[in-house]
């Protein structure tokens, strides 16, 4: 009996993941998928898991976008859509609930070497006077702005 409900949730597991980012969602598919009654997988369910069938699924689609907070730049909306979540207010309350922490406070706890971090190239400006003595306006400007761009790396924002 439990080798044939280890099947069944792997099954599950796998319809899940393949369906992430669908928001209708239903018992009824996924028993459809499955070949179960609503029944017999509110069972399972309970008896390996102590939860029922909408919770099981939040828990998986909150992992994944756990997983997607780690390992992309997407904004906290675009993964809860991702994930099947379509209100980021819901998205927010449910991730607080399982992790302890919003996603974006999630996000900030994450060690530097598992967030993404950016860079940018500053070309020089050109002169486009014709007046050879203004050059040193451009080169000003593209100094400052390395300068700006050097000095706030470490807080998220330059002041321009």
């Amino acid at each position: 009996m439990k080798n044939s409900y280890n099947h069944i949730l792997q099954k599950l597991d796998e319809f899940i993941e393949k369906e992430i980012d669908n928001l209708h969602l239903s018992s009824e598919v996924i028993c459809k998928e499955l070949g179960v009654s609503r029944t017999q997988l509110h069972r399972i369910l309970k008896q390996s898991e102590q939860v029922s069938l909408s919770h099981y699924v939040r828990e998986k689609r909150l992992t994944k976008a756990a997983e997607l907070i780690q390992n992309s730049d997407l904004r906290i909306s675009e993964i809860s859509d991702a994930v099947g979540i379509s209100s980021p207010q819901n998205f927010s309350n449910y991730f607080n609930e399982i992790y302890g922490l919003s996603p974006s406070e999630y996000r900030k706890q994450l060690p530097e070497s598992t967030q993404n971090t950016y860079s940018i190239a500053v070309l020089p400006f050109s002169n486009l006077s014709n007046d050879e003595e203004q050059e040193y306006f451009s080169d000003g400007i593209t100094d400052e702005l390395i300068n700006v761009l050097s000095r706030d790396q470490f807080s998220g924002e330059a002041k321009l």
